[in-house]
């Protein structure tokens, strides 16, 4: 498997940017960097969003105990919710999208879902976790995990059905960001 050197970072490096809102709707902003102009288009939601994912024409917006919510955003102005993934009710707050799966946590487990039909998103394995998932990150056939508790898991997804874990290494200062570049695994902390 895959080896990774973590090094720890007081910053937080993050390839997604999480999106919340206190009004618990999410929106869609048109930005011009020539001038540094914001617009606002639209806003969609049914619950608290912490962490947000594209791919394609599609939004993939853990909404806490709602669920994973998938948003059709082919055309901006008029977002539409066309599916969501219920985790029995348990708080989703990590998404990462990765060719047609979506990873999310599952209250100490990574949950893989076939996304291939939007509307239609289905269970397709899981993992346990050392604890609550804090952010995933996915490289080929390996997913990456941090938790607050004890620091990062890898993951083998090479068969999304039966994901197990390869590999971990205990990291102090609350890990809370993971990002992997090459052969790194750049962890951001919270201490």
């Amino acid at each position: 498997p895959e080896q990774a050197i973590v090094s720890k970072e007081k910053e937080l490096i993050k390839k997604r940017i999480p999106i919340t809102d206190t009004r618990r709707a999410s929106r869609t902003f048109r930005t011009n960097a020539a001038d540094a102009t914001i617009s606002k288009l639209a806003e969609w939601g049914t619950g608290y969003y912490k962490d947000v994912c594209t791919s394609g024409n599609f939004v993939f917006c853990s909404a806490s105990t709602s669920g994973l919510d998938i948003i059709d955003i082919s055309t901006p102005a008029a977002p539409v919710l066309v599916g969501n993934y219920n985790n029995n009710g348990r708080s989703i707050s990590v998404v990462h999208i990765a060719g047609t799966y979506a990873f999310i946590d599952g209250n100490s487990e990574l949950i893989i879902l076939d996304i291939s039909t939007p509307a239609l998103p289905t269970f397709v394995g899981s993992c346990s976790t050392s604890g609550q998932t804090s952010d995933i990150h996915v490289v080929g056939n390996y997913a990456y995990i941090v938790d607050n508790t004890t620091g990062l898991q890898i993951i083998d997804i090479s068969s999304p059905a039966s994901p197990h874990t390869v590999g971990r290494e205990n990291i102090d200062g609350n890990p809370q960001s993971v990002y992997i570049s090459g052969s790194y695994a750049y962890v951001g902390t919270y201490s």
